[in-house]
């Protein structure tokens, strides 16, 4: 059949202009609870005390997670590590330090979303802040980390550059700088986790990288891969964002079996 030319309808396109296409967030289950971060009010240091009792004591709670209580995760040897954010090692709610700003504190779970929202309200945190991040390149090179890959080795030479610049009748030298830049997907990120009787963990997940995820949830949970299945019947965009496995995922996935 020659389809070149031919208006080819998109398989799933009905399915998303009449907003009939489910997507991760728009899952109902019955009895399904809520989970809410609390997130770190600075950059770098630890908490000294978390005040969880007053959260706990809310409506609707079923439980408040920190690094506390939460179970402990496997670390994720390589070449799983590069499935986190920039190929940190980092695991969520497992020790006191404080990273970055914004990075998991607490998380609590609820009976719905606006309860375990707002039990995160009345956590009280007291931290030992340390000098944060800094914001000139050229001042951390000395503290600076080179590790020895990203993803796999890349290598890429074409000629000889410093023979090239010597020769070349014109030189220019000159600093540019490029803002940060952001993955704006319009669907935002969820997951749902669910485990069964068999000990098996499905989670609905808006990723874009279906076996990788499989394969480090279950070396972080201690699980064979098989009692792991992910999910991801539509995606909203993702851009690469959500080609890792983001600290909430893990929370879901840990909370979701207490």
């Amino acid at each position: 059949m020659n389809v070149i030319g031919q208006p080819i309808p998109r398989a799933d396109g009905r399915l998303k202009v009449t907003g009939k296409a489910p997507y991760t967030a728009d899952l109902r289950l019955a009895n399904a609870a809520h989970g809410a971060i609390v997130h770190s009010t600075i950059a770098r240091g630890r908490t000294v005390s978390i005040d969880t009792s007053a959260a706990e004591k809310a409506p609707g709670v079923l439980a408040v997670f920190t690094y506390r209580n939460m179970p402990r995760m496997n670390p994720t040897p390589k070449p799983w590590s590069h499935l986190h954010p920039h190929g940190q090692s980092y695991l969520p709610l497992q020790d006191d330090k404080i990273h970055y700003a914004g990075q998991p504190i607490a998380l609590v779970v609820a009976a719905t979303l606006d309860q375990a929202t707002y039990a995160g309200t009345l956590i009280k945190v007291e931290y030992e802040s340390e000098r944060p991040v800094v914001f000139d390149p050229k001042r951390a090179l000395d503290k600076a980390i080179d590790p020895p890959q990203f993803l796999w080795p890349v290598a890429s030479l074409v000629g000889d550059p410093d023979k090239a610049i010597a020769a070349a009748p014109v030189k220019v030298q000159q600093t540019y700088t490029i803002p940060d830049r952001h993955h704006n997907q319009m669907e935002p990120h969820a997951t749902i986790a669910i485990w069964d009787a068999w000990g098996t963990l499905t989670l609905y997940e808006t990723t874009q990288h279906i076996f990788g995820t499989k394969e480090l949830v279950a070396i972080v949970l201690g699980v064979p891969p098989s009692k792991v299945n992910v999910v991801s019947e539509f995606l909203g965009g993702g851009f690469g964002g959500k080609g890792y496995v983001w600290p909430h995922t893990l929370m879901a996935a840990v909370a979701a079996k207490l």
